[in-house]
Order: structure tokens, then sequence, then C-alpha cells
């Protein structure tokens, strides 16, 4: 589809960390498997990463239901 103009998209990638939560892997592991995917996505410009640490999972569950029943 050669007429179509390219669309790209610049995103964050960021890797959720939740202290009560075990993983085998290191966060930073984690965030680097995940930008390497996002760079695998045609039409994705990475501009920024980071580990975003929380004290539980809690706040996101609730974000994540909401938005899942809206």
């Amino acid at each position: 589809m050669a007429d179509e103009p390219q669309i790209n998209t610049h995103a964050w990638v960021l890797h959720l960390e939740i202290k009560s939560k075990y993983s085998p892997r290191t966060s930073e592991d984690a965030l680097a498997e995940a930008v390497s995917l996002a760079h695998a996505l045609p039409g994705i410009t990475v501009v920024g990463e980071g580990v975003v640490r929380l004290a539980r999972a809690h706040l996101i569950d609730k974000l994540v239901r909401e938005k899942l029943l809206n």
C-alpha cells in the first residue's frame, strides 16, 4: 500500500516493578526486553524508557478494571 502515508508513533516504554511481586529476572532485564519488542514493531519510535517502582499494585489494578469496565 504505497499510497498510504507512513504513520510514526513515539512511545515511552515503562516496566512496573511491584515490590511485593517476586520475579526471577531483574526489572532492568524485563525493561530491555520490552524495549526490544517495541523496536520490532513497525512505525514505533521509542523516545524513552524507565522502571517505575511501586510499593503495591492496588492502584494499577483499580485503574485497569475501570478502563476495562468502561
